[in-house]
């Protein structure tokens, strides 16, 4: 059985206050990016065993290409609203949203990852949790399988690249 919202329900709830919350504080420089690691990892290592036994995590982040990711997403959205403003609804409140990976293709390696336009305002990350179509730049099955493994691969021993590095090694946790 579909259920709607009647009409009555909908001018309830047009009338209710919707409560603010606090913005989120940043802890690093690419939190979309640290965030959607933290999940990779958890599917294959329980905490205790990350922290217990003195893993260290590589990734092949590259900041400076980070933070210019941040800014071209924030600088484009921007300028979109500006020249279109009916793609802004709602003011201020009701901005665009969008995503940017930058992916080293002889690798599959993930340099740069922003998932949307703030993360203190909004954790939701649009590289991986949005299930909208990304447009004819991407070829079917060709993305996505090459992120997926150089993702999860590593965490099971295998090689990065030319360098040999591995994606979690080991320490010692004893001092010695």
């Amino acid at each position: 059985e579909e259920k709607f919202v009647t009409r009555a329900q909908y001018e309830a709830a047009l009338k209710e206050v919707v409560q603010r919350r606090e913005l989120v504080k940043v802890a690093n420089d690419a939190p979309f990016y640290v965030d959607f690691l933290k999940r990779e990892i958890a599917t294959h290592y329980s905490h205790e065993v990350l922290t217990a036994d003195g893993y260290k995590i590589f990734t092949s982040l590259d900041l400076q290409l980070q933070r210019i990711g941040e800014r071209v997403l924030t600088d484009g959205l921007k300028r979109l609203e500006e020249e279109y403003p009916h793609l802004r609804s709602r003011g201020e409140e009701d901005r665009l949203e969008g995503a940017l990976v930058v992916i080293k293709p002889q690798t599959g390696e993930i340099k740069a990852m922003v998932g949307g336009r703030d993360y203190r305002i909004s954790q939701f990350n649009r590289v991986v949790q949005s299930r909208r179509q990304p447009g004819s730049i991407f070829k079917r099955g060709s993305a996505l399988p090459r992120l997926v493994r150089w993702m999860i691969l590593p965490l099971h021993g295998a090689t990065r690249g030319r360098s040999g590095r591995r994606a979690i090694t080991r320490t010692s946790t004893s001092g010695s």
